[in-house]
């Protein structure tokens, strides 16, 4: 059974997969600003998906146990990073009713790149990875297995390409890319044994 994070208050999340083979839904929303802060939104349950694998717990808790790091721990902080996130994201999607904020958040955005082409771009780059993971793993993939990582890093490598300009524009993305790049330095672990 698979097990889901809690949405804030206001928001909800549908129970997804980690084969789900859209991160980024260009068609979700009316405009970049909201792509964006929808896929802000639907973030943590698509990384929680992919790092709440029982092969992915042995690893962190075969690794980590003896500097204190066990999945509990892990877990706890991810739902920290996303409790940030989400605050965030509802500070920002809170604001957008005030004249002239959602133009200064889409000129931001396009300072650092995420809009138009460019986003459209980074988020079918996602897309095409995720897809390809779908497509040679199916739904149930065991994290541990060389060829899986492989794919599964170059997926939290793109990803940590929009975090990386995000975080600029919603501080709230830089404590999940935090969190995210724990998972990633374990990965790395279970590719080098």
């Amino acid at each position: 059974m698979a097990t889901t994070i809690a949405p804030p208050p206001d928001r909800t999340i549908p129970p997804s997969s980690f084969g789900d083979d859209i991160w980024f839904d260009m068609n979700n929303g009316d405009d970049d600003v909201q792509r964006i802060l929808n896929f802000g939104w639907g973030l943590p349950q698509k990384l929680f998906d992919l790092f709440n694998d029982e092969s992915f717990k042995t690893v962190l808790n075969k690794e980590g146990q003896k500097f204190g790091v066990t999945s509990e721990l892990f877990f706890k902080s991810f739902d920290h990073a996303r409790i940030v996130l989400f605050i965030d994201l509802g500070r920002v999607q809170g604001s957008l009713n005030i004249e002239g904020n959602r133009q200064k958040l889409h000129e931001q955005l396009d300072k650092v790149g995420l809009t138009g082409p460019s986003l459209q771009v980074k988020a079918g780059t996602l897309n095409m990875l995720a897809n390809k993971i779908k497509k040679t793993f199916g739904k149930v993939i065991n994290i541990a297995k060389r060829p899986v990582v492989k794919i599964v890093r170059k997926l939290l490598t793109c990803l940590n390409h929009l975090l990386e300009s995000l975080k600029y524009v919603i501080p709230g993305f830089e404590a999940i890319k935090e969190i995210k790049e724990v998972g990633e330095n374990y990965l790395a672990v279970a590719d080098e044994g």
